[in-house]
């Protein structure tokens, strides 16, 4: 029995997964990071070169520097020089989510020396501690770790396995858990033998204990065997249990079983120290005859993506603690044994333009008595059998070479040395030609053995090899179902990654997007005029064609190589031009097919995007400027937090630390300069974000950046959890005791706007959705309240059915399904829509439909726009077009509610000097008085309210005549119809050219940059 195999098949066994849905994988230009050594002419040469033959984008070469060898060098060298530095490139660049292929270009590092990271472990000589700089990338999650599980045999569970029929029933956790203790005790059992001296018998007393131990193994695996009768695996290692029982007649009985029940591994079973007894009878050679008749394929050959996690079975998941890979080759190797860069570069256009050519030729199996062939012979005529099966010519022949062939189009190989030329066969374009043997892959001029690079010379698109000493070990090469995963339309680094399942030491030299096989399938994009400027929200109508069936399963938009949208095929693909600076970018639209590789079809096109803002009135944009300096001269405190009030010099009269626990002047911060912090950070960066994406400048990335900060910040501050505070006090974290839902709404709409913009980091994704979560669990526990601290207990709710409470509700819903990609929360959602209540006992739906409706104020644009900015991300975030058409129309009729607000604005006089009295103090605190809940604190905020306006007039000039039109012409542009706000358009620039900004007390004319840049072109 091979402990490796044993437990490898286990794990086929152990995890009962469903396949995720709506996971298409297949790779594309877009999906491949290219990394160039910084000091090789050689390097940029052939990545300069390979980009160009397949459109990668510029931004997907990445450069590195200071290498101390371009053969071998130390892991901790690999990590520090080129796996970190990489990865924090393609991050920083935002590209990472989209690469599925490392491509390292010549004169990279090729063997990795991995003894550090062994250290004093005693490992089996098969570990040879040299490793792949192919292997480690693919494993990198574990190298980054240091975690040597990386050389294990079955680190690869992306790799497809081998299924045959008949099929196995279901493992119940308990059958799962007896069936490993008995292995793992054979297991211990061949280590105690391997580590006797030669000739060391077992004494008495353990050989006593060994037949008990057996024994007992042998009546779980009896049990077993009644439950799951068509295990191949429990029959065999039940064979080797009888065998070493010394009870061959049983243990020829149970290999037997076995193989009616599809057991297949000739080698393992000839190998396998367990049934040496059993090696010299008639019956065991014939069930080795028979053995060899089982006909057996390797699962289906899917597409990649290196978001899938994947499971011991070779099934994909979206489930974070499952390992993640990197598909990886190296483009050419031009140093010792290498290729010159003529010829890497003539061997990479070859394999370009032998794409979807389907080639006419034959993949010929080679078989001699070398253990170089033997070891993978196990599989020929299988895969033979595969590929016939597809419609491509397969021949298992006798020699080491195909002879006198002028139709190679691919060949596995197992010998030392070979003279290709000697052949005189031709090696087709786009076709995979590889050999086992020790030193394939050993660039080094002293190596031995044949190099991979004769068959790259020689005509073929791609080939591997190990880099060191592998021990003829199947694991760790290419099975020969790798041509039939290529045939099936993978390209070659999918097709190479699916038949190695222990690929630490195995180097892939070659084009990683090689296709030959193809499928018909290609696109075209609708709708597009050309040379006709693009602005606002453009829908993008793909279309696909296939004489071979296929159908879109997803549609993916690249914008200047970076991925902008991905969307199931029924859904439209939208694309928002306003996320994008203005002029010439290059499009790149991507069909993922339904076929069972994902086929991918591609359109690349070069569009003209114009946005610019034109005002009626030319003052307009120099206006929203002098707002937003003022914003940030004086109203963004040093936490990143948004102010209410300043002085005209910047000058802010903070409530102390001292006075924030004691509730000063009252326990909800009302009327203090710290009362609305988390509100006009999450509304004031739907104009920060929208900026940045227009200017694209850093100056304004680290605003937007600074704005969400402070938003966690305002969730970061209380042991209360789920609590959002309105502000801080000077020293950062002291603050009142509630909050609200006038708060928390937009605190959610802001930090979803960042986390589903291109400015967030992956790092910044995982801190925001965190906060996020953790904040909407705790309101539901308390029945959709936001939480205060004690005494308070709560403030505000999402629960109810007005206009506010409903499109509150259910924008919390929908952001939290696509925030975690938990179903659950979709179906609340859906149920939700559909809840009647108040006083006409509409749904939820129907409230939402019709639009903004006042509380209790004849106008009250400023807190009612936080709901039209929930309507309006459920609008963007909707897929479904009736409901999504159900939300546009509330928005409309929000827009005409607020537009009649706009004239607010002319009520305003630019000359009033009336008194702002920045003491607060001053007035309300002499009113003070303990607060033991939420309306003793609601009653004293109202009554300090009115004594703060005797002394300071010109407080209700600026919300009644600024903050109501400011909010208001914000509310009419979140109306997706660009003809609806253009009616208001000319009020719109009139209210945003009406203020002289520097001459205001109230922060809250911030609304007039979010209308701005929601202004639809002209």
């Amino acid at each position: 029995m091979n402990g490796t195999l044993s437990l490898r098949a286990l794990l086929s066994i152990l995890v009962e997964v469903t396949c995720v849905g709506g996971l298409h994988g297949g790779v594309a230009p877009e999906n491949v990071a290219i990394v160039v050594n910084g000091e090789s002419e050689a390097s940029k040469t052939i990545a300069a070169e390979y980009a160009s033959l397949r459109g990668v984008p510029a931004g997907n070469i990445v450069t590195i520097h200071g290498l101390s060898n371009t053969e071998t060098i130390p892991v901790d060298e690999f990590r520090e020089r080129v796996l970190e530095p990489v990865f924090k490139m393609l991050t920083d660049a935002r590209l990472m989510p989209q690469i599925a292929v490392i491509a390292y270009s010549a004169e990279i590092p090729t063997a990795i020396d991995v003894r550090s990271d062994i250290g004093e472990r005693k490992l089996p000589k098969i570990f040879t501690p040299t490793a792949s700089v192919n292997g480690l990338t693919f494993l990198h999650q574990a190298v980054l770790a240091k975690d040597i599980r990386y050389l294990d045999l079955n680190s690869n569970w992306y790799a497809r396995r081998i299924v045959n029929a008949p099929r196995d029933e279901p493992w119940n956790s308990n059958d799962q858990q007896r069936y490993a203790s008995v292995l793992m005790m054979l297991q211990l059992h061949q280590r105690a033998i391997r580590q006797r001296k030669d000739g060391e018998q077992p004494s008495e007393q353990e050989t006593t204990q060994t037949a008990v131990r057996m024994q007992e193994a042998v009546d779980v695996l009896d049990e077993l065997q009644q439950r799951h009768p068509h295990s191949s695996d429990l029959h065999y290692n039940r064979a080797c249990l009888l065998a070493q029982a010394d009870q061959p007649d049983a243990a020829i009985e149970a290999l037997q079983a076995a193989v009616n029940s599809g057991w297949w591994d000739v080698q393992q079973t000839l190998r396998d120290d367990d049934l040496k007894i059993l090696r010299e009878r008639d019956d065991f050679k014939t069930l080795v005859e028979e053995m060899k008749s089982i006909d057996f394929d390797a699962q289906p050959a899917v597409g990649f993506r290196s978001t899938q996690g994947w499971l011991p079975n070779g099934m994909s998941t979206v489930d974070a603690r499952a390992p993640r890979y990197l598909l990886s080759t190296v483009l050419a190797c031009t140093t010792g044994r290498g290729t010159s860069v003529d010829e890497a570069v003539t061997s990479l256009r070859r394999a370009v333009a032998a794409d979807g050519s389907r080639p006419p030729g034959t993949i010929y199996f080679e078989k001699n008595g070398d253990v170089r062939s033997t070891t993978r012979e196990w599989a020929f005529r299988n895969a033979a059998r595969q590929l016939e099966a597809m419609g491509v010519r397969a021949i298992v022949e006798d020699g080491i070479l195909p002879r006198e062939k002028n139709d190679v189009a691919g060949a596995v190989i197992g010998a030392a040395d070979f003279d290709w030329a000697g052949s005189q066969s031709t090696i087709l374009p786009g076709a995979i030609v590889e050999h086992l043997t020790s030193f394939g892959g050993a660039m080094s001029k002293d190596a031995g053995q044949t190099p991979l690079t004769e068959f790259l010379r020689n005509g073929a698109a791609g080939s591997s090899g190990t880099v060191t000493e592998p021990y003829a070990i199947q694991a760790k090469f290419p099975s020969p179902f790798l041509h039939v995963h290529y045939a099936s339309g993978c390209t070659l680094v999918e097709a190479y990654y699916q038949s190695v399942t222990g690929p630490y030491q195995l180097l892939v030299v070659g084009d990683p997007l090689a296709q030959p096989w193809r499928r018909d399938f290609s696109l075209k994009s609708q709708g597009l005029v050309p040379d006709q400027p693009l602005s606002g929200d453009v829908v993008l109508k793909p279309k696909t064609e296939s004489s071979d069936g296929i159908a879109p399963a997803e549609w993916e938009l690249y914008v200047d190589g970076r991925r902008a949208a991905s969307v199931p095929a029924k859904e439209p693909l939208r694309w928002d031009t306003r996320q994008h600076g203005d002029g010439e970018h290059v499009l790149t639209l991507i069909a993922r097919g339904d076929d069972a590789v994902q086929s991918i079809a591609r359109a690349v096109l070069t569009v003209n995007v114009r946005n610019v803002r034109q005002a009626a009135d030319p003052s307009a944009a120099e206006a929203v400027e002098s707002a937003h300096r003022e914003i940030w001269r004086r109203f963004v405190d040093p936490h990143g937090i948004m102010l209410d009030f300043a002085d005209l010099d910047g000058n802010v009269t903070y409530p102390t630390p001292e006075e924030c626990r004691e509730g000063k002047p009252n326990a909800l911060g009302w009327w203090s300069p710290i009362e609305n912090g988390a509100m006009f950070n999450g509304l004031y960066l739907d104009a920060a974000i929208r900026r940045w994406e227009h200017t694209r400048s850093e100056e304004d990335a680290a605003k937007a950046r600074r704005l969400m900060e402070g938003l966690l910040t305002l969730n970061s501050i209380s042991d209360v959890k789920g609590f959002v505070g309105r502000g801080v006090s000077t020293d950062g974290k002291s603050h009142y005791p509630m909050g609200s839902n006038d708060q928390t709404l937009p605190w959610l709409v802001g930090l979803w706007r960042y986390w589903q913009s291109e400015l967030a980091t992956p790092e910044e994704k995982t801190r925001i959705a965190r906060h996020l979560v953790e904040t909407v669990e705790e309101i539901v526990k308390l029945d959709w309240k936001m939480p205060a601290e004690p005494p308070f207990g709560v403030r505000g709710t999402f629960q109810g059915f007005h206009f506010d409470e409903a499109a509150r509700m259910l924008f919390t819903m929908k952001l939290m399904a696509a925030i975690t990609g938990d179903e659950s929360w979709q179906e609340k959602y859906r149920r939700e829509l559909d809840v009647r209540g108040g006083d006409k006992n509409m749904t939820k739906l129907e409230i939402c439909e019709a639009g903004m409706k006042f509380f209790y104020a004849k106008t009250h644009n400023w807190t009612s726009c936080t709901a039209v900015s929930a309507l309006r991300g459920l609008w963007e975030l909707e897929s479904d077009e009736p409901l999504k058409a159900a939300y546009a129309r509330g928005l409309t009729e929000s827009a005409r509610l607020a537009a009649e607000s706009l004239t607010l604005a002319e009520q305003y006089n630019p000359q009033d000097d009336s008194k702002f009295e920045m003491d607060w103090r001053a007035s309300m605190l002499p009113l003070w008085k303990p607060q033991r809940n939420e309306q003793e604190a609601v009653k004293l905020a109202e009554q300090q309210l009115r004594e703060f306006i005797k002394t300071s007039p010109r407080r209700l000039k600026e919300t009644a005549f600024i903050r109501e039109p400011t909010s208001a012409a914000w509310i009419v542009t979140l109306c997706p119809d660009a003809t609806v706000v253009n009616e208001h358009r000319a009020a719109i620039e009139n209210v945003l050219t009406r203020y002289d900004y520097s001459r205001l007390y109230y922060s809250t004319f911030f609304w007039v940059e979010c209308a701005w840049w929601r202004l639809p072109p002209k």
